[in-house]
């Protein structure tokens, strides 16, 4: 599992690639918990494009990312997920509560409409 950080349009963007499991989570939440902790983050994108499952650990850490950045009015997005991702998050219900975009570009779209 790799983690990759780039920032566009003013959104810090976390691009996961491999298995998002157990170990996998704490990894990846301790890479990306600095920039969901710091106020002057206004949005965070994860793109999951490349990561082919994810397990229960993996959604504790997104919905643990996304209540951080709601209770501080602040924007968090996912996109990428594959067939396999969606089916999760449709299963849980948790596709109703976060901002799903199909690709990164789309969600970049979205930002600089709302943004303007």
């Amino acid at each position: 599992m790799r983690v990759d950080q780039s920032e566009k349009h003013g959104a810090k963007i976390f691009s996961i690639r491999g298995i998002l499991a157990q170990t996998d989570s704490k990894i990846a939440k301790d890479m990306i918990s600095p920039f969901v902790d710091d106020l002057e983050v206004k949005t965070i994108i994860i793109n999951f494009e490349d990561v082919p499952f994810m397990d229960s650990s993996g959604l504790g850490v997104l919905v643990s990312f996304y209540n951080i950045m709601k209770e501080n009015q602040r924007t968090f997005i996912l996109c990428g997920l594959g067939g396999n991702l969606m089916e999760i998050m449709k299963t849980t219900c948790l596709d109703s509560i976060f901002t799903i975009y199909e690709t990164e570009a789309d969600a970049l779209k979205a930002i600089q409409t709302d943004q303007t």
